[in-house]
């Protein structure tokens, strides 16, 4: 199966700027959920909306991302994820079925450490076993 992971920009933190998360805190985080949901890390492939790294994803404009998705589109369409999976809202709110209707998406919080919906351990637990779930059901319908 290839799942797509497309998160905002690559963060300062980085410690080596080609490989998403490497290094950060949210890196940590986005590999346990990978574990959890039981993603082998040879079926992903990560991508970002920006390519730069912005000191404040506020200047990060619906309009600019929107540009930034349309110039992917046709990578996108050439990785043929079977999956896409997004983190964060604003990610979310620009990859949109409308954008890439033929595609199955799941919609994960960012995982950075600032975001307090990580805070609720259950409700994060919920949420990463019935993400667990849908991954297996797109799992059969690939297979």
């Amino acid at each position: 199966m290839k799942i797509l992971i497309i998160g905002l920009n690559p963060s300062r933190k980085n410690l080596n700027p080609i490989i998403p998360f490497d290094g950060t805190q949210s890196g940590v985080v986005l590999n346990r959920w990978i574990e959890h949901l039981q993603i082998k890390y040879d079926e992903l492939t990560f991508l970002n909306l920006c390519d730069e790294v912005e000191s404040d994803s506020k200047n990060m404009t619906l309009k600019k991302l929107r540009k930034n998705l349309n110039k992917k589109l046709e990578l996108i369409q050439e990785m043929s994820p079977d999956l896409i999976i997004t983190l964060g809202m604003k990610v979310r709110s620009v990859v949109t079925t409308d954008v890439l209707p033929s595609y199955r998406f799941l919609d994960m919080p960012h995982p950075s450490p600032r975001n307090r919906i990580l805070n609720d351990k259950v409700k994060m637990n919920n949420f990463l076993n019935m993400s667990k779930k849908f991954i297996e059901e797109v799992r059969k319908n690939v297979s």
